[in-house]
């Protein structure tokens, strides 16, 4: 890993990643299929497309060319720039406990088991056959969720220096320094006294890195496979056998599961922009109490950590709030229309009051180029996704999300913006 001398010069430095970069197996990368695949393939699955409508029927195979799904007896083929995501079962995700997120230098960002590591590799399982030994120097955040929940925000050092969160009780410490290597106990890390201390994995809450290189493309056109225990990759999909989803990352390795593991798939394309994807210009809280806990919002889970569930129904991706948050972007007139839906968050709970006054109560407004575009009903904890008719934003340079307080007091008011898409 980088060493703390100051003798070593940052070419020499960059030479030695790039000879631990490439990427290795720690374990059969292919989930193992077995000949009951195409039976398991056989499965309902329900479609979003780029023109906003929704199709269901049974998935049969996704690749470089396309989706194949059968509706009776009919089969139909879908181009994947035609396609933005494909949901199994929604019913069924059932995440584990302590998933670790990896944010690549590339901008994908994993969720899987951690198992340590080795040398100058992490250990990183998804789902339960594949487990994936992850380069040094390729990804810039490791963070066990559940871990951070409720901690504040986290952030980097700031320069050169790596950082590492330790779970100190219901605190987290801070220490910064290099790091300098993996075991199966912990991780390694020499301060600026150099000093090296080993923080055991299980008080490990989260590492940041100071400097980190893409050491692989997504491409134009990319997807995230998202499992039913939480776990997710993102890669280029590829062509497969009927009844497989194939990924394809890093130097070669590809990974392979049957829909039996899939929760779904989301794709990234060139006409499309997931809102979560892009750093707002401008985030400004407005919160009922004098202070609280950071962030002001998070990105493609609950507030608290959990999946998005509204009204009963999980999704996928959305940008959960605290009460109340606006959400600033600048567009420079690159897009044509906005996409989503609204919803409170059923972590609200708002079975547990009799009171009805602490049932989740929002308004929700967007803004564009500072014109009110849309203006919603108050919106009540338990109630479906409500759509937001298509909003134009042809030439339009800004866009502003705004949440506002309703009716009632403001405990349960755990506003989404459900799966917000920019078309282009």
């Amino acid at each position: 890993m980088r060493s703390t001398s100051g003798r070593e010069t940052e070419v020499a430095r960059r030479a030695r990643w790039g000879r631990s970069l490439g990427w290795r197996l720690a374990l059969a990368l292919s989930i193992g299929i077995s000949g009951s695949a195409p039976a398991r393939a056989q499965q309902e699955v329900e479609l979003e497309l780029l023109d906003g409508s929704r199709a269901m029927g049974r998935f049969e195979d996704l690749g470089e060319r396309g989706l194949r799904f059968a509706i009776g007896e009919d089969r139909r083929q879908v181009p994947l720039d035609e396609l933005i995501a494909l949901v199994f079962d929604r019913a069924s995700i059932e995440p584990a406990s302590e998933l670790a997120e990896i944010e690549f230098a590339n901008g994908a960002r994993w969720k899987g088991h951690l198992r340590g590591g080795r040398g100058e590799e992490l250990l990183l399982a998804l789902g339960a056959h594949a487990e994936l030994a992850l380069p040094y120097g390729s990804y810039r955040r490791v963070e066990v969720l559940a871990r951070t929940r409720g901690k504040g925000a986290i952030a980097a050092a700031g320069g050169e220096s790596d950082r590492v969160y330790r779970l100190v009780g219901d605190a987290l410490d801070v220490v910064d320094g290099i790091v300098t290597g993996y075991d199966e106990v912990g991780v390694t890390i020499e301060d600026g006294a150099g000093r090296e201390r080993k923080i055991a994995w299980k008080e490990t809450a989260a590492l940041l890195f100071g400097s980190a290189e893409s050491t692989w493309t997504l491409g134009e056109q990319s997807a995230t496979v998202r499992l039913r225990d939480g776990c997710s990759a993102r890669g280029t999909l590829l062509d497969a056998a009927p009844g497989v989803v194939a990924l394809g990352f890093g130097e070669g390795a590809r990974l392979e599961l049957a829909p039996s593991e899939i929760w779904s798939v989301e794709l990234h394309g060139p006409r499309f922009v997931r809102l979560g994807e892009l750093a707002p210009a401008k985030s400004e809280l407005t919160p009922f109490f004098e202070d609280g806990p950071a962030p002001f919002f998070v990105v493609d889970r609950g507030l608290f950590g959990a999946p998005l569930r509204i009204g009963g129904k999980v999704h996928a991706r959305g940008l959960a709030l605290r009460p109340i948050c606006d959400l600033h972007y600048d567009l420079g007139g690159s897009y044509r229309s906005f996409r989503t839906r609204v919803g409170i968050d059923d972590a609200c709970e708002p079975e547990r009051h009799r009171d009805e006054s602490w049932y989740g109560t929002v308004r929700f407004r967007i803004e564009v180029d500072g014109k009110e575009a849309w203006a919603s009903p108050i919106v009540r904890a338990g109630q479906a996704a409500l759509v937001v008719p298509p909003i134009d934003l042809r030439g339009a340079r800004t866009l502003v999300l705004r949440t506002d307080f309703a009716d009632g007091l403001p405990a349960g008011d755990l506003p989404v913006w459900i799966e917000p898409l920019l078309l282009r």
